[in-house]
């Protein structure tokens, strides 16, 4: 698991800029989603993007993910590492 480190800023669909702690990248199903946690959020919510990485490891474009059975299977791998440290 990839450790928290400083916010980046994302930009939602309507212009708003949103700031995340990266909190892990996980993958499944051949994709990669980052799971992100929202600065200003005191409800203990994550969210998850599908991304990829570039040839230096750097992420790229993220995107939403509305198949709910995939956020599921995404969140619970992201909990099952938590439990793992």
């Amino acid at each position: 698991m990839e450790e928290l480190y400083s916010a980046i800023t994302l930009e939602d669909s309507d212009g708003n800029e949103l700031e995340f702690f990266f909190a892990d990248a996980i993958e499944y199903e051949g994709s990669l989603y980052a799971v992100l946690v929202p600065v200003d959020d005191e409800d203990d919510e994550v969210t998850i993007l599908r991304t990829s990485r570039d040839e230096n490891g750097e992420f790229g474009d993220m995107y939403g993910v509305e198949d709910e059975s995939v956020l599921r299977a995404v969140f619970e791998l992201f909990v099952n590492s938590l439990d793992d440290e």
